[in-house]
């Protein structure tokens, strides 16, 4: 369940309901089915919140080379998001992804 979300309204629905708007270049297509281990692109508000962004899914730190395996950082456990180097930058820069359901 962790890796699987859907998001099935589309890109007006989207920005319709975020108040926010996607980037005119972006196509979006809604999907009710996206695994993490595919790394698709989901609509992502930023903190600069000024629109909407579609950004692939997993992590990669600003430290890891070109053989980093971004499926190990595809989730995060609460308990230890702050102790884990991977996950530290992410612990204070947060993000809203937009999706109907897991």
């Amino acid at each position: 369940m962790c890796f699987h979300v859907k998001v099935t309204k589309t890109k007006e629905q989207i920005e319709k309901k975020s108040r926010l708007k996607f980037k005119p270049e972006v196509t979006f297509t809604p999907n009710p089915h996206f695994k993490g281990f595919d790394h698709p692109k989901l609509p992502v508000i930023t903190n600069q919140q000024d629109y909407i962004h579609l950004l692939e899914w997993g992590l990669v730190p600003h430290w890891a080379g070109n053989d980093f395996n971004s499926n190990n950082t595809l989730n995060a456990r609460i308990e230890t998001i702050d102790e884990k180097p991977s996950f530290r930058d992410a612990y204070t820069n947060r993000c809203v992804i937009l999706v109907d359901g897991f």
